[in-house]
């Protein structure tokens, strides 16, 4: 529901800022003598941007034998082992991790349908403030909880690697910049 009221947000500021823009273009070609207004597209334009990543340097995780990145990530001040996976959209945690954490749903929140290696199953969504891994900070981080031991593994999916400011794989090793 939280993705749908972001959607509607978009939508409701896209409609917002092109009625700013109509209105001011209208006002300028009725008068030109009126000085140019602050429509909701400049302060749009002039607002600071929100970070969505921070850190110092880049991060390097190096393959496993069989090629995997695995890697160590601290969420709420609790370190948990991940799978990165550029296949998965979310974050997403096992039931383990997800106690561990300290971010585990009652059962009525798992309500998103999820396909997995085994098959389409129900994730619960939670957003995380703030994820750690070594020198990098993501943050508001969409994730999904998979029930019981859907995935074996938590993993570190696209809604964290998407906000970093650069992922590259070469040489077996995957790289990380903020």
């Amino acid at each position: 529901m939280s993705g749908n009221l972001g959607l509607n947000v978009i939508v409701i500021s896209g409609v917002a800022v092109a009625g700013g823009l109509f209105l001011n273009q209208k006002t300028l070609k009725q008068d030109p003598g009126v000085a140019p207004r602050v429509t909701a597209a400049s302060a749009v334009q002039s607002a600071p941007a929100l970070p969505q990543a921070s850190g110092i340097g880049r991060v390097e995780i190096k393959s496993d034998p069989m090629g995997h990145f695995s890697t160590s990530l601290e969420i709420n001040g609790r370190r948990i082992s991940a799978l990165v996976d550029t296949g998965a959209t979310f974050l997403s945690l096992t039931t383990a991790d997800a106690k561990i954490l300290g971010v585990m749903p009652r059962p009525s929140e798992f309500t998103t349908p999820v396909q997995t290696a085994t098959g389409v199953t129900k994730g619960a969504q939670i957003k995380l403030s703030e994820v750690r891994l070594d020198t990098l900070r993501v943050f508001n981080v969409d994730a999904l909880v998979l029930p019981g031991d859907v995935a074996g593994t938590s993993l570190l999916g696209m809604s964290f690697l998407k906000k970093l400011g650069g992922v590259e794989v070469a040489a077996g090793r995957l790289t990380l910049r903020p």
